[in-house]
C-alpha cells in the first residue's frame, strides 16, 4: 500500500480519531469473534494487514504490518509485534504465517490490480492449508441511489453517521461505475449534498462530532475501493478458495461481511 504525503496525512488524521469511529467501521466483538472462529484452527502464528487494535491481539503470536508511524506507535503501546511496511511490497520468507488477517485491508487498495498483488503475496506467505479471512465492505448487488442515502439519513432511516458513510461511498461508486474512489471525491459530493451540517445533525439524529469526522477526507489523495461481493470473487477465486461468510447484526452487517479462505 504505496502511502505519499496526502494519504499518510490521512491515516494519521484517522488514527488521531479513532475513539469517535463506531460500527461499521470499526471492528465491535461480534467481528473479533467472528474472525477468532474462522481463524483459530490455523495455528497461532499470524499476520494482520494493519493495525486495527482490537484485532492485535487475536492470538499470542500475531504480527502487524502498516506503513504510517502514528499509527503504529498507538498498536505498540500494546506491545505488539508492528512491522513499518507496505502490504504490497512485503518480503516475508514462503510460508511463514498459519495466517493472514484485515478489517477492511482489502477497501484500503485499489480494485482489482492492488488486490491481485496483494492476494499473490500471501498465497506465498501464508503456510499450505493456512487460512486468510478479511473483513469486507462490499457494496450492495443492487446499488442504492445518492440522493436517496442522504435522504434515508435526513429522514432518521439510518442509525449511525458511519453506517451512512459507507452507504453514501458505496453508492457514489456505483454512480460512477468504478469500485474505486478517491476520498476527496465523498467529501466533495458530501458538501454539496449536505450543505447544513447542523440542520443535518438535528434531522439524522447523529452528533455533529461523528458528522465531522468526514473531513478528514477533505483534499485526501487516498482512494478507497468498494466491489460487490461478486466483484472481490472475481479476484480471491484466482489465488485462495472462499470457505465461509459469516455476518453481525449490527447495522449494515450485511456489506460487511467476514470471509473466510483456504491458502
Amino acid at each position: 500500500m504505496k502511502e505519499n504525503h496526502s494519504n499518510k496525512s490521512h491515516w494519521n488524521n484517522h488514527a488521531s480519531q479513532w475513539s469517535l469511529i463506531g460500527s461499521p467501521l470499526r471492528p465491535c466483538n461480534e467481528d473479533v469473534q467472528m474472525f477468532t472462529c474462522a481463524l483459530i484452527p490455523a495455528g497461532e502464528k499470524g499476520l494482520l494487514l494493519g493495525v486495527t487494535p482490537e484485532l492485535a491481539n487475536l492470538t499470542s503470536d500475531i504480527t502487524a504490518i502498516d506503513n504510517n508511524p502514528a499509527m503504529i506507535e498507538k498498536l505498540r503501546a500494546q506491545k505488539t509485534n508492528v512491522i513499518c511496511g507496505d502490504w504490497l511490497e512485503m518480503s516475508f520468507p514462503l510460508a511463514s504465517f498459519d495466517f493472514v488477517f484485515g478489517d477492511g485491508s482489502l477497501n484500503a487498495i485499489s480494485y482489482p490490480e492492488q488486490y491481485e498483488i496483494l492476494l499473490k503475496d500471501i498465497a506465498k506467505i501464508v503456510k499450505k492449508n493456512g487460512l486468510a479471512a478479511f473483513r469486507i465492505y462490499a457494496a450492495p448487488e443492487k446499488a442504492e441511489n445518492v440522493e436517496a442515502v442522504v435522504y434515508a439519513a435526513a429522514h432518521g432511516k439510518i442509525g449511525s453517521f458511519h453506517a451512512f458513510k459507507w452507504r453514501f461511498a458505496m453508492a457514489l461508486t456505483a454512480k460512477n461505475n468504478n469500485a474505486n474512489i478517491k476520498v476527496a471525491a465523498i467529501y466533495r459530493e458530501f458538501q454539496e449534498l449536505v450543505p447544513d451540517r447542523e440542520l443535518f445533525a438535528q434531522q439524522s439524529g447523529f452528533s455533529l462530532a461523528a458528522i465531522n469526522t468526514i473531513d478528514v477526507y477533505a483534499g485526501s489523495d487516498t482512494v478507497y475501493s468498494f466491489p460487490t461481493l461478486s466483484q472481490v470473487r472475481a479476484v480471491t477465486e484466482k489465488y485462495i478458495t472462499e470457505l465461509a461468510v459469516t455476518h453481525g447484526s449490527y447495522e449494515l452487517s450485511e456489506c460487511c461481511p467476514v470471509v473466510t479462505f483456504r491458502v
